[in-house]
């Protein structure tokens, strides 16, 4: 039993360094103007398009969310500007990686729910599911 409660705190403390990590990778590209055209470039070289670096708001799930899928969305044009400004250290491990698209797809999948629980609830009482109940 202490086992598992010690293998839970590990993944639990896992979890921590990887978000921790993504923001620090954010926040680098959000305060220098410098560092995020060069990320523009890599990202209109490689996805065609500019795309934004998001930061979470730690009071608010769904922004972690949003901000674990557009890293994933950018992992390739991140990595290679990283290499260019010789911080490459402060790109995830694979094992980091696999951390981070995993919890993408747990976030997702409860996004997923949430939504659609938010679209039963506005559903008149008569149209939704029998077994569906409201504790509101």
């Amino acid at each position: 039993m202490e086992a598992q409660e010690n293998a839970q705190i590990k993944v639990t403390e896992n979890f921590g360094t990887v978000i921790l990590k993504v923001r620090k990778i954010a926040k680098l590209f959000r305060k220098s103007l410098t560092k995020n055209d060069i990320l523009q470039a890599h990202c209109i070289t490689t996805y065609g398009h500019q795309l934004t670096l998001k930061l979470d708001c730690k009071t608010r799930w769904n922004s972690m969310a949003k901000m674990l899928a557009h890293f994933l969305k950018m992992k390739a044009a991140i990595k290679m500007t990283l290499t260019d400004l010789s911080k490459e250290e402060l790109f995830p491990s694979d094992l980091e990686k696999q951390i981070i698209e995993d919890l993408n797809e747990t976030l997702e999948t409860i996004e997923a729910a949430n939504t659609l629980g938010e679209r039963v609830l506005a559903l008149p009482k008569q149209t939704r599911p029998a077994n569906f109940s409201s504790s509101a």
